[in-house]
């Protein structure tokens, strides 16, 4: 059996394309434009006029609380001579004025006048003083000296002066610590340094002839701690000042535990009287002697 293949056959058929156009699209709705980009204000910068009058204006503020400041802290004048100086208050008052700048004569009267405490010796000398001198500052500042004038100090004397220095004493217990000075803390050893050195110059001890005295007053643990070769103040009073309060509490602690061993070994050479030594320690005062009979 045979096969035959058929001869391959291929057809084609053409057909006809129509072409037809796609509707177009919708047009785009307008674009929405930019802001233009930012730009920032231009600053003019002020006239010296206006700059002037700007700086004007804030010193006069800063003058203006400043002269608050003053005015609150101004206590009333009694004129009793108790815990005030007459002085203190006049300056207070004259200090008050020169921020302030603009007080008149007229008004500076009428503020010294509320400045006084009500039904006090300086109201009633203000209330009888004559008119003239309330007229001008010049003639009130006189009146009021006048009634209480400066007092003079009475200088201390050399004695009063080495005096002083012997009793300024640094103590044990602040040592390492800090006190209040003139408003600022400081270490115990420097506040009293300043003070010493202050008043040897004082009196003034130029030959250095109290350093040792003063040396010796020393607590224990700063004396050894300094040592004894300073001869004058200024080398005394540099070495006091250089000790760190780490190594004055360091030996602080050293000299506490010296105290204590010195104390126990006292203890145990001197014990405590009992009833049986003192009985013994009668015994052996006693003295036996025999008299001869008759």
């Amino acid at each position: 059996m045979s096969y035959n293949p058929s001869p391959a056959t291929s057809s084609f058929v053409l057909t006809p394309v129509i072409w037809t156009p796609s509707p177009s699209p919708p047009p785009e709705p307008p674009s929405t434009p930019l802001p233009p980009p930012y730009s920032p204000p231009r600053v003019t910068a002020p006239n010296s006029e206006e700059q002037e009058g700007s700086t004007t204006s804030h010193e006069n503020s800063d003058s203006d609380d400043d002269s608050f400041e003053i005015m609150t802290d101004i206590k009333l004048f009694t004129g009793d001579g108790v815990d005030e100086s007459p002085q203190d208050f006049l300056w207070s008052l004259k200090r008050m004025f020169m921020l302030k700048g603009s007080f008149t004569d007229t008004k500076k009267a009428e503020f010294f006048e509320v400045c006084l405490k009500t039904n006090s010796p300086a109201d009633e000398w203000w209330t009888g003083l004559p008119a003239a001198s309330k007229e001008t500052w010049d003639a009130l500042e006189t009146a009021f000296n006048t009634k209480w004038p400066t007092k003079t100090i009475t200088q201390k004397t050399t004695s009063e002066k080495k005096t002083l220095l012997e009793e300024a004493r640094l103590e044990e217990a602040e040592l390492g610590r800090k006190v209040m000075a003139a408003g600022v803390e400081e270490f115990s050893h420097i506040v009293w340094v300043d003070k010493v050195e202050k008043l040897a110059a004082d009196i003034p001890d130029t030959g250095n002839l109290l350093v040792d005295s003063i040396h010796e007053k020393l607590p224990k643990a700063i004396r050894k701690l300094v040592g004894t070769k300073h001869t004058t103040w200024a080398d005394f009073c540099k070495a006091v000042r250089e000790l760190r309060p780490s190594e004055i509490l360091e030996k602080v602690e050293e000299e506490r535990e010296a105290a204590k061993i010195k104390q126990q070994l006292k203890t145990l050479m001197n014990p405590p009287s009992t009833p049986l030594k003192a009985l013994s320690t009668a015994l052996h005062n006693i003295t036996l002697t025999s008299n001869p009979i008759p």
